[in-house]
């Protein structure tokens, strides 16, 4: 196996692995946004996903895109919502929209990490599919 492709395959496998400490922290985060501690973690993992993400996709991938603008878009409701329990909710703010907008971040993750682990095998399924993505994982 090529060095270039081994080192793809196990920058893939390490991304897959900082996805679930990066989605741990994000959940942590959501259940108490007061904590600054855990946002920066939140963000130093959001970061690291970036920096592998970029290294391991050299091509581009919309799913980190699609991650970081879903993530932005949580991130703001949950404050909004944390700061809301100081002031009258507003009525265009539903509990709904957060269980929707949760579940999206969910399958973004999800995705991204079904890229991270056909990336992270040898070159033996071209073409796979990922459930809910827009991209097929061997172009890249």
């Amino acid at each position: 196996m090529p060095a270039t492709e081994l080192k793809i395959r196990t920058l893939a496998h390490q991304l897959s692995e900082i996805l679930d400490v990066y989605a741990s922290s994000f959940d942590h985060w959501r259940e108490d946004p007061s904590d600054l501690g855990r946002y920066e973690r939140t963000h130093a993992n959001l970061d690291l996903v970036r920096v592998l993400t970029d290294k391991a996709f050299p091509g581009g991938r919309g799913e980190l895109g699609e991650l970081l603008l879903c993530h932005s878009e949580l991130k703001l409701l949950v404050l909004r919502r944390h700061l809301a329990r100081r002031a009258p909710p507003a009525p265009d703010d539903p509990e709904t929209d957060l269980r929707m907008l949760q579940a999206r971040h969910d399958l973004l993750v999800a995705n991204l990490r079904g890229l991270c682990a056909q990336r992270s095998q040898p070159h033996g399924t071209p073409g796979l599919r990922i459930p809910g993505s827009q991209h097929r994982g061997a172009e890249h």
